[in-house]
């Protein structure tokens, strides 16, 4: 699972069915409710990550060797694709580094 940075959206890749499930998190409970499913374009969903301002999520389908950039909905926090794939052999992560 992952939390967006700005707290108000969380993310879990579904294996199973090879989506990206999207959940609202309750401010004061922090209880989360379903938004809904989203095709992770890919199969075998691995790892997701975010962009250091959160705005691009980046999902590691490693059975489909394939990177997949969605953008966030800043209001609904709903996944869309951006149109961009990455090759990559099996990706099981994907990190980000900061030029110095």
């Amino acid at each position: 699972m992952l939390i967006h940075p700005g707290g108000r959206f969380a993310y879990a890749s579904n294996r199973i069915h090879d989506s990206i499930a999207s959940y609202s998190i309750d401010p004061h409970t922090g209880y989360l409710r379903l938004l809904g499913f989203t095709d992770a374009l890919g199969k075998t969903p691995r790892f997701m990550t975010f962009d250091e301002k959160g705005e691009k999520l980046y999902v590691a389908n490693e059975d489909s060797d394939t990177i997949v950039e969605f953008a966030i909905e800043a209001d609904s926090g709903r996944p869309v694709f951006t149109g961009r794939t990455v090759a990559a052999e099996s990706p099981v992560c994907v990190i980000f580094t900061k030029e110095r």
